[in-house]
């Protein structure tokens, strides 16, 4: 499918640009929550929401186990019952994918939500409600 030959599911141009196309073989690849939450939502079963509201923090990897999101109430996102409290193991689709290289850069960047580009002051809704659910 052509959709997928475009950004974000190819490579985006950079960190301020991740609606345009990256070049061909760039050996830096940017991704963004486009990309990363339909494919987490597919392997985790999260709600939007849950992942959308994600902070760095939330992504574990430096356990010596396998890889997970904590979800439980933060600074970006509420839950709705105390069962919603949980740990989700991370598929090892979404790793291959890349999606620790994502959280590493993120981090490394100083950002504290895991998804900085779906939130702007302008807005109070999330960027990936805003391109639909």
């Amino acid at each position: 499918m052509a959709i997928y030959r475009t950004a974000p599911f190819n490579n985006c141009a950079s960190w301020d640009a991740l609606e345009e196309p990256g070049a061909i073989g760039a050996q830096q690849i940017f991704h963004c929550a486009l990309y990363f939450v339909p494919i987490l939502i597919y392997y985790t079963g999260c709600r939007r929401e849950e992942l959308c509201g994600a902070m760095v923090d939330d992504v574990i990897f430096d356990n010596g186990e396998i890889p997970y999101l904590h979800i439980a109430k933060n600074e970006g996102r509420r839950i709705k019952n105390a069962q919603s409290q949980r740990n989700i193991p991370l598929h090892p689709e979404a790793i291959r994918l890349n999606f620790l290289a994502y959280v590493k850069e993120i981090k490394a960047l100083g950002y504290k939500l895991l998804f900085p580009d779906l939130f702007s002051p302008t807005s109070s809704s999330c960027a990936v409600e805003r391109h639909g659910s």
